[in-house]
């Protein structure tokens, strides 16, 4: 993780090493919809915390539109790039000016994550269902 030989800190409560992620969320609305992105140097717990309550959120809100129901599965798939690069950071050994952030509960432990699962199987319910019809017809 060191860049230039120096160890990077985690810019949300200066533990060390961090490194560079991207978390993506999105917000599905009946007309509008609205892309999230969080990105800086964290440190693990950080990280994981910010990827759990992205994904959660995006597994409630990001369903309620048209396009919205093909951006959703997306985003939630480019989420899991971000856990690698997260789970390839080293717990922090350098305490920070302030405790790291709480990861909490993973995603389908969380209410968001179980409510969530409602519109991610439909969807992949009426994709199974597409696919199926052209084939037999």
């Amino acid at each position: 993780m060191p860049v230039g030989g120096a160890m990077q800190a985690c810019q949300l409560c200066g533990a060390g090493p961090a490194a560079q992620v991207t978390v993506r969320g999105h917000q599905g609305m009946l007309i509008i919809m609205r892309s999230l992105r969080r990105r800086g140097t964290m440190c693990r717990p950080c990280a994981l915390a910010t990827f759990r309550e992205m994904q959660a959120n995006t597994m409630v809100q990001g369903w309620w539109g048209p396009m919205s129901m093909v951006i959703t599965p997306i985003t939630l798939l480019i989420n899991l790039g971000a856990l690698s690069t997260i789970r390839r950071i080293p717990e922090p050994v350098v305490a920070g000016h302030r405790p790291p952030l709480n990861p909490g509960k993973s995603v389908f432990k969380r209410p968001q994550g179980i409510l969530g699962l409602v519109p991610l199987c439909l969807v992949l319910g009426v994709v199974l269902l597409a696919v199926v019809g052209m084939a037999a017809g």
